[in-house]
């Protein structure tokens, strides 16, 4: 090879260099411009939590009308709750997604929210809910609604972080039913729990949690356990927990069958919900199972089934007090659900609490499809000892079968009536002016679970419960409610869109966030402390001034004296997290100053100074190799 190709390659190699270095030095300087411009553009959670699933992305493609989500938002999250703030960003990115999808169908707005502005005012009144500040006042918004131009308005009055695997689900469901949804309507009947306020003068009962969920999407009417017949315009019963349910409304769910409705029945052999609820636990016959029976559905009462390789770690007393698996209570795993069936696709994780078993004979008539079962580790043991609530017994004499157990079937199809046309022992019921139907007119479906505990709010919920939380505060740790959101949507033939939970997110930060992060976390137990001081006086304060306002307690020079020493304690507690966010964001910004420093200026300097000292070596070297010609030639 000759000089001149030697100094070609030799010059092409020095650009080749020096372009890399350009790269990396514009990698650099972009790392330090990200600290505070870092947008979300690549999802690399495990199940995609940041990309728009399917369902959503067809939903947005198909829609024509005009929509728009407007989100409310204090300026101030970022030195209130530093941690809130960097959610409040992943949130904002995400819904960009929407608009992103919609055909520019779907705006976006981000409405600051200042303290006693119009902007409050509108957030108030668009049910928008204020959280508390540093100063104990409700001055903190973060929240949006969701409508179309025709005027239908949802809200969701809070995005709580901890239920963040759920965004998607609770965005995209809103929006599907933007137009001219029209609620379906669920009757429920419950002969032993007050699951719901039936709205008479005295009756004092409260809506379950899983009874506010279906209310976001249905209208659902309370029906007595002594109902002749259910209206007609209920699409589907859910029945919960029947204990010696009476012959007349036996009757009147046999004829809804008959005429194509729709029903979800949660047996049960022994309630832990009872025992947790009211104390005692008296389980009867739910008086169900000729009826069951005589559709092909064999259900055994007087046994509990559990699992051994699921069972829950509990505390038993006994010889010596134990932490040991207790069978009766169990989480269902995604290999014990079936992932064919619309109700149970997407399910990964059911919790029961003492269930029974089901299984179907040979002789069913509709088609029964099998939802989910134990392992094949599973076990049973007689309802009778379960019912003396003696864990240390109840492993004594559980027996350990190592079969399934089914414990939910959806059957579909066309039925026989369990009554006879002759019968006429019940009195006055729907019998007396409906006609007797001894066959379905049309198909139904009846979805039937061995376990009415998978409703109770304890057994799916994480959060804390209060009078102003919505379903959007709720934090299922598990799929209960899911499964029955989704079977009621199936029943009901109701096609809102259903999203369910995503795996928790895994979320990919800027660099300034996790230096935030990072930061608040060297600080968080001094925090917590702090604010936990704060919250005790608070609620101290609250006390005191209610029990005044009931007239409990009356104004005395002692209780003035309390109040003053709870609103310097208040204040106290309040200066000290105020000086701590400052400590925090103090730091934050030292941090970030650094970094933007060695990526923007030190990082730079190197690479240009390499550039220099890489294009002086080469240059030294043609030089040289130049100057040993010359001598060579004159040697020659």
């Amino acid at each position: 090879m000759d000089d001149n190709k030697k100094q070609i390659i030799r010059k092409n190699y020095s650009l080749l260099i020096f372009i890399i270095m350009l790269v990396v030095s514009f990698i650099a300087l972009s790392i330090g411009l990200s600290l505070f411009l870092g947008t979300y553009k690549l999802d690399s959670t495990s199940q995609k939590i940041y990309t728009l699933s399917p369902q959503t992305v067809n939903l947005l493609k198909k829609n024509e009308e005009n929509l728009y989500i407007k989100v409310y938002i204090s300026p101030n999250l970022d030195s209130e709750y530093p941690l809130l703030s960097q959610y409040s960003k992943t949130v904002l990115r995400f819904l960009e997604q929407y608009k992103n999808h919609s055909n520019e169908l779907l705006s976006l707005e981000v409405k600051e929210v200042i303290p006693y502005t119009a902007s409050e005012k509108e957030a108030k009144d668009n049910n928008i809910r204020g959280f508390l500040d540093k100063s104990g006042q409700n001055n903190l918004y973060f929240g949006a609604t969701i409508g179309d131009e025709y005027g239908n308005v949802y809200t969701i009055p809070y995005f709580e972080p901890s239920r963040q695997n759920y965004l998607e689900h609770d965005v995209t469901r809103l929006i599907s039913k933007l137009g001219d949804y029209t609620p379906p309507v669920v009757g429920v009947i419950s002969p032993v729990f007050g699951v719901m306020n039936s709205g008479q003068t005295f009756d004092t009962n409260t809506d379950w949690a899983f009874i506010e969920y279906l209310k976001n999407d249905y209208e659902v009417r309370h029906l007595t356990p002594t109902s002749p017949f259910i209206p007609f315009d209920i699409e589907t019963l859910l029945l919960v927990n029947p204990q010696n349910i009476s012959k007349v409304l036996l009757y009147a769910i046999d004829q809804f069958i008959m005429r194509g409705g729709n029903v979800m029945i949660l047996l049960d052999p022994y309630s832990e919900t009872a025992l947790t609820r009211t104390g005692f636990s008296n389980p009867a016959p739910s008086g169900m199972s000729a009826f069951l029976k005589n559709i092909g559905v064999q259900y055994q009462e007087d046994v509990v089934v559990g699992d051994s390789s699921l069972g829950e770690k509990v505390l038993v007393s006994g010889e010596q007090n134990q932490v040991k698996s207790y069978p009766l209570w169990f989480t269902l795993n995604q290999s014990e659900i079936n992932p064919d069936n619309p109700l149970t696709s997407g399910i990964t994780a059911l919790n029961f609490k003492s269930p029974g078993s089901l299984w179907i004979e040979s002789s069913a008539l509709a088609k029964a499809y099998p939802l989910f079962l134990t392992s094949e580790h599973g076990g049973q043991i007689d309802t009778k000892t379960v019912r003396r609530q003696d864990k240390f017994e109840i492993l004594q004499d559980y027996r350990q079968t190592n079969q399934n157990y089914y414990l939910g079937w959806l059957l579909e199809g066309r039925f026989m009536s369990f009554f006879d046309a002759e019968d006429n022992s019940m009195g006055r019921t729907a019998k007396n002016y409906l006609p007797f139907m001894s066959t379905s007119i049309n198909d139904s479906k009846l979805l039937l679970v061995a376990d009415s505990d998978i409703i109770e709010t304890t057994n799916w919920n994480l959060s804390s419960l209060s009078p102003e939380m919505s379903v959007y505060d709720f934090v299922p740790y598990n799929n209960n409610i899911d499964f029955i959101q989704k079977s009621v949507d199936y029943l009901t033939d109701n096609h809102l869109t259903f999203i369910g939970s995503k795996n928790k997110i895994e979320r990919r930060n800027n660099i300034a966030q996790n230096i935030a992060a990072q930061n608040f976390e060297q600080q968080k137990e001094t925090y917590a402390a702090i604010s936990q001081k704060l919250q005790a006086a608070q609620a101290e304060k609250e006390h005191i001034n209610k029990q005044l306002e009931n007239n409990e307690i009356v104004y005395s020079v002692m209780i003035i004296k309390e109040l003053e020493q709870l609103e310097r304690e208040i204040a106290t507690q309040q200066e000290a997290l105020k000086q701590l966010n400052y400590q925090i964001k103090e730091q934050n910004t030292k941090d970030s100053k650094k970094i933007i420093i060695l990526n923007s200026i030190v990082f730079p300097a190197i690479i240009i100074a390499l550039i220099t000292l890489l294009f002086w070596h080469f240059r030294r070297k043609d030089k040289k190799q130049a100057q040993r010609l010359i001598n060579e030639q004159k040697d020659a």
